[in-house]
């Protein structure tokens, strides 16, 4: 019995500490993948590149965005606010970004717009200045 007594003292001290231990890692990991999104977004030397147009810009849209909005008489945060009813969520903030070419437009985000503008992808990318 004296001997079971001091094997679970053994355990509960070994337990105590890989609480400690546990909790290190954890800290550890989470810095470590902190570490990785910044070099991720930052574009580092790796995973996710920013490709720059010739002018700049990082897409080729935003200009055509911009003059559709302007031509329906729409504000970016009513373009913003109409989008959001589409299902897109995004901001004035954002729509702003894009139109300045600051800001990459993903595939789904250019199929939102050509949806609303009723214009294809291909005239909202205007394709044939890229040919």
């Amino acid at each position: 019995m004296l001997e079971s007594r001091n094997i679970i003292g053994i355990y509960k001290e070994y337990f105590q500490y890989l609480d400690v231990i546990i909790i290190i890692l954890k800290i550890f990991l989470a810095g470590f993948f902190h570490m990785v999104l910044w070099f991720v977004v930052k574009g580092g030397n790796g995973v996710v590149k920013n490709y720059r147009q010739e002018d700049g810009k990082y897409n080729a849209s935003g200009h055509r965005i911009r003059l559709l909005r302007e031509s329906m008489g729409l504000s970016q945060e009513q373009l913003a606010a109409q989008l959001q009813l589409m299902g897109l969520d995004i901001t004035q903030k954002t729509v702003s970004r894009i139109e300045t070419g600051n800001r990459i437009i993903t595939d789904y985000e250019i199929i939102f717009f050509s949806k609303f503008f009723h214009v294809s992808a291909d005239e909202l990318l205007d394709i044939k200045a890229y040919k």
